[in-house]
């Protein structure tokens, strides 16, 4: 039996489309055609609830856990008008966040302060659907999107004994999970000149890291947040 979260990515991802074509075909007479590639970066808001909600608690109220919420973004998108207004978007993220916990063990070695890092890292690859406010020959373009992505989610761990009682541990072997981004933004593109612009997009996120393939017992990987991406683009 297929998940929920597939079933519902696959209706969006038809949405879209449908959304797209019938722009396409109310809008004949319309400017259409040409490409936009642009690559940006920035920063986001990732609280990674699940995560923090299991390893965030411990018995030993000296030790920590602790997240880098401000996850770091980067990304790559091609848009392609299909109407004056409307376009298709396909998108392509890197996500990278981080967090660690230490717990104090009372082991036969002796009592000694472990500590877990973990990196985790997202690749979501996606179909969105824009609305643009302003003509494309605008310099000004403020729009909005809403799209879905399939996305590639690993997480590697490492574990360190601060007391030198043992010796490291060293890493562990990755998790690797496949799940869905569901995404919506409001942009504005700046033109420089007739084809280089500047584009910065606040976006918000709904995001199973893990969605697709992992199990009941497996802790949520969680990336939904705000992220702030600001980049420069083309326009063929």
């Amino acid at each position: 039996m297929e998940r929920t979260g597939q079933r519902f990515s696959r209706c969006v991802l038809i949405a879209l489309i449908s959304i797209a074509i019938f722009s396409l075909a109310v809008e004949t007479k319309a400017r259409s055609g040409g490409f936009d590639v642009s690559i940006g970066g920035g920063a986001g808001y990732v609280p990674m609830s699940d995560w923090e909600d299991f390893y965030g608690s411990s018995e030993y109220g000296y030790c920590y856990y602790q997240h880098e919420i401000y996850g770091t973004f980067i990304n790559i998108r091609v848009t392609y008008f299909v109407a004056s207004h409307h376009a298709v978007s396909a998108n392509l993220e890197n996500i990278k966040t981080s967090a660690s916990r230490c717990d104090f063990i009372d082991a036969w070695a002796g009592p000694y302060f472990m500590v877990i890092d973990w990196q985790f890292r997202s690749i979501p690859i996606g179909l969105s659907y824009e609305y643009y406010f302003m003509n494309r020959a605008d310099n000004v373009q403020p729009y909005l999107g809403l799209g879905v992505s399939h996305c590639f989610t690993k997480v590697e761990s490492s574990l360190k004994d601060l007391s030198g009682v043992l010796i490291d541990f060293g890493n562990s072997e990755p998790r690797t999970e496949r799940g869905y981004h569901v995404i919506a933004y409001a942009g504005l593109k700046s033109y420089i000149n007739k084809r280089l612009f500047v584009n910065t997009r606040l976006q918000g996120r709904y995001a199973d890291g893990g969605g697709f393939t992992d199990e009941k017992r497996d802790i949520k990987i969680n990336f939904s947040g705000v992220d702030l991406t600001v980049g420069v683009g083309f326009s063929f």
